[in-house]
């Protein structure tokens, strides 16, 4: 802003048009320096439309007295000059009228209103200042060409009459700036003179409408409504916008500042008549979240009804976590309902008890979701379905939790009840705080959910309480048949850990017979001069040495299944990286033998077998 406009070195500063500038002068030289510009980046900080205007801007940066370094320049408001500046849409409407000579009246003026009109709204948004000369050449043009058209008429008449007062009218609109040519003075002064004359004591007309100008009806330009400026809001730029048009970005996720909102922002430009548009507020109606568009997506399944209780209140409370993330809730009211019709369809008299924390968490989120959406500080207002539909679960699931004796209390005749007032869920809260049932913990990711991989990732346990322990889900594929072999093959669905429990195992062995044959065969045979401690230490290194070798790492990799464990990633890919990272060394101890086990593992990583390994060891021990 203006206030604000100080002076920095390498810049040169200050007002211009109003607003405060800078331009970096890192490369000026003397005192005075003449910056120029485009006429349209005035746009940034007054009222030029860029899309309307041409030519180029000038000024001057003025060094600011000081003998200290680095220098410093601030702009000198009153050497604007923007004589090369020119209205596009009034040069069009002058050559347009200059090749109308020969039209109809009523066409001729018509183009003379809108020439007019544009003469206006230039003149409305060019700087203006004491000393700041406006370029009026083309519109001065077009003027000449209509008094040339009405010397040629030669009749006296109200259509004439309605195009000489077009005339004055421009006329006037121009004398109220100074002009950057004084001849364009002298012109207009002579055609002033001249309509005047011509029109002698009749009546002059307001050029837009045709009706005689007086005090009860003064002339008023009606401008066509401009543009909304460029605009930051919310570390996003808005372009420019024509009136009544909205702008639609895919910049969620910058506006909430997190990767995990999705969805479109919405900006409408607001037309204004006699001043630039207004931007409306961002509308973030359409932005969702990640999270419940995953949950929504595992819901949508063929076979989400089998899903694991477990896995099912997981689902409600990453819901009820995230459905918050964002004002809008059409995404988080459909995933409501899949959840709830799921819960429906399974629950009875006989289990009821097991689901109370999944009927909890459900009436958390619903009534969550209600108070969001209720209320003149509501940002996005829900369909009246979406709220009639709320208000039937919320009532469902509260007699659930509480009885019917309760809900009548608190919420009436269900035919009758309708949500309309937050206190219900302010009541609600109150009552499931005291409650020991409820949303579970989640972790930082939806977890998967597949015929098969549902039962192996979504154990039953007991969550809270009462909770009990239910039977899995019968396994289905993709087009929900169920599939029987899982009874007569129980091992299948573990195929990969028992893989890799074999893996390990194997190794594990390799790993326990080298280590045995090292250590007693050495310690026996090793040259008698060695002492108990040494021989212990070589052990301990070769044993070391082998670790990496023979894949006890991937002991590691377990833990690296779990996406939240940061840990087990850098520790397996460390101790893997190891497996290349010894290298044969040629460095002999005082007995002349090979004291490096790099030299052993280079020739055992070349055996097939471990009989093969053994006669490696072998020569070795001859030394």
């Amino acid at each position: 802003e203006a206030s604000n406009c100080v002076t920095t070195p390498f810049n040169c500063k200050g007002i211009l048009a109003g607003k405060c500038v800078a331009y970096s002068a890192f490369l000026y030289t003397g005192n005075r320096v003449v910056q120029t510009d485009e006429c349209f980046k005035l746009r940034n900080y007054s009222t030029l439309n860029f899309r309307e205007t041409e030519g180029t801007i000038s000024f001057t940066c003025n060094i600011v007295p000081a003998e200290a370094m680095p220098k410093v320049y601030t702009i000198d408001e009153s050497s604007l000059n923007i004589c090369k500046c020119q209205s596009t849409s009034v040069k069009k409407s002058v050559i347009n009228l200059q090749a109308s000579i020969n039209v109809s009246a009523s066409v001729y003026i018509d183009d003379l209103r809108q020439l007019h009109k544009q003469v206006e709204e230039f003149m409305a948004v060019t700087p203006s200042g004491n000393s700041t000369k406006v370029n009026v050449t083309q519109p001065v043009l077009g003027l000449q060409a209509a008094y040339q058209r009405l010397n040629e008429s030669m009749k006296t008449d109200d259509t004439n009459d309605w195009v000489a007062s077009c005339i004055l009218d421009i006329q006037d609109t121009l004398s109220s700036r100074l002009h950057c040519d004084s001849q364009n003075d002298e012109i207009l002064q002579d055609i002033e003179i001249s309509i005047k004359e011509y029109l002698s004591s009749r009546p002059r007309l307001c050029c837009q409408t045709g009706h005689i100008a007086d005090n009860d009806n003064p002339c008023i330009v009606k401008l066509d409504p401009q543009d909304c400026r460029s605009n930051l809001a919310n570390s996003i730029i808005w372009p420019s916008t024509p009136p009544n048009s909205d702008v639609s970005f895919d910049k969620c996720n910058i506006y909430f500042r997190t990767p995990f909102v999705l969805g479109s922002l919405n900006r409408s430009c607001i037309a204004s008549n006699q001043e630039a548009s207004k931007w409306s507020s961002i509308n973030t109606c359409n932005c969702y979240s990640f999270y419940v568009s995953e949950v929504q997506e595992r819901m949508t399944r063929e076979y989400a009804i089998n899903y694991t209780l477990s896995y099912l209140n997981t689902m409600v409370s990453f819901l009820q976590s995230h459905q918050g993330d964002v004002p809008g809730k059409s995404l988080a009211i459909s995933t409501l309902n899949l959840i709830y019709q799921v819960q429906q369809n399974r629950i009875s008299s006989a289990n009821e008890g097991e689901y109370k924390n999944l009927t909890a968490c459900l009436l958390r989120t619903t009534s969550e979701i209600l108070h969001a959406v209720t209320g003149a500080h509501s940002i996005c207002p829900i369909q009246e379905e979406e709220r009639n539909l709320l208000s039937e679960i919320l009532y469902d699931l509260y007699e659930s939790m509480f009885g019917e004796s309760n809900t009548t209390k608190l919420l009436g005749d269900k035919s009758t009840f309708f949500y309309d007032s937050r206190n219900i869920s302010d009541i609600i809260e109150t009552e499931l705080s005291q409650s020991i049932y409820g949303c579970v913990a989640i972790g930082g990711a939806v977890p998967p959910a597949s015929p098969n991989d549902t039962i192996l990732y979504n154990v039953d346990f007991s969550i809270i309480a009462e909770g009990s322990k239910t039977d899995p889900p019968p396994v289905t594929d993709e087009n929900g048949t169920i599939i029987n072999n899982i009874t007569e093959n129980p091992l299948a669905a573990h195929r990969f850990a028992l893989t890799i429990i074999g893996v390990i195992g194997v190794n594990i062995v390799i790993f326990a017979i080298v280590v045995y044959v090292l250590r007693h065969r050495l310690m026996h045979r090793m040259h008698q001069s060695r002492t108990k401690d040494h021989s212990i230490s070589v052990d301990i290194r070769n044993a070391l040495c082998l670790f990496p070798l023979l894949g006890l790492c991937w002991i590691v990799a377990f833990f690296v299944q779990i996406e939240t464990d940061i840990v087990a990633n850098y520790v397996f890919t460390i101790l893997v990286s190891l497996q290349g990272f010894m290298k044969p060394s040629k460095k002999e101890n005082s007995d002349g033998a090979i004291t490096s086990c790099a030299k052993i593992i280079e020739k055992i990583v070349h055996q097939q077998s471990i009989l093969e390994m053994l006669t490696v060891v072998q020569p070795f021990e001859a030394q």
